[in-house]
């Protein structure tokens, strides 16, 4: 099983702003990653969940878009920047389908860092706008008496990198 960890595309400034919207520039890198990743097995993404916010919203469903993905698209709100991520992890765990999740830095870095590692206050990721990450299961592993998911970061893309 796989999990991408999609931030949301560049957007306006105004930080505090959950109605904040894509800027052209994120919308341009959103398409470049898009066509980098077409090189890549996206088709078994089974379902997009994003955040409420207006920008992971544009993020997701122009992702989609662009990718001609047939997935079910989902808004969560366990994807929110003050969301616990450990309930999210819990999810994920008990998914056998593989995801994308479209969300911020502080949850996605968290969320997956906790993965890889079982540490709840690690942040190992940093995704920038429009940056992306694929993590997978490598088997099960037994951590302090807790038997769960292995999983191991195959790739992170930050969109300056396709330039």
């Amino acid at each position: 099983m796989r999990i991408f960890l999609l931030r949301s595309a560049e957007a306006n400034q105004n930080k505090k702003d959950p109605r904040r919207k894509l800027t052209s520039n994120g919308i341009e890198s959103l398409s470049t990653l898009v066509d980098f990743l077409k090189k890549k097995t996206l088709g078994d993404i089974k379902e997009i969940r994003y955040s409420p916010y207006v920008r992971t919203t544009q993020t997701a469903k122009r992702f989609k878009k662009l990718t001609g993905i047939k997935a079910k698209t989902r808004e969560a709100p366990l994807l929110e920047p003050t969301a616990d991520f450990r309930i999210l992890a819990d999810f994920i765990e008990s998914s056998t389908e593989t995801l994308l999740l479209v969300g911020h830095q502080a949850n996605l870095a968290h969320l997956g860092s906790y993965l890889l590692t079982r540490e709840s206050d690690l942040a190992l990721l940093d995704l920038k706008p429009g940056g992306m990450a694929c993590l997978q299961t490598s088997g099960t592993k037994e951590e302090n008496g807790v038997c769960g998911l292995a999983w191991q970061l195959s790739w992170q893309i930050r969109p300056r990198m396709l330039k």
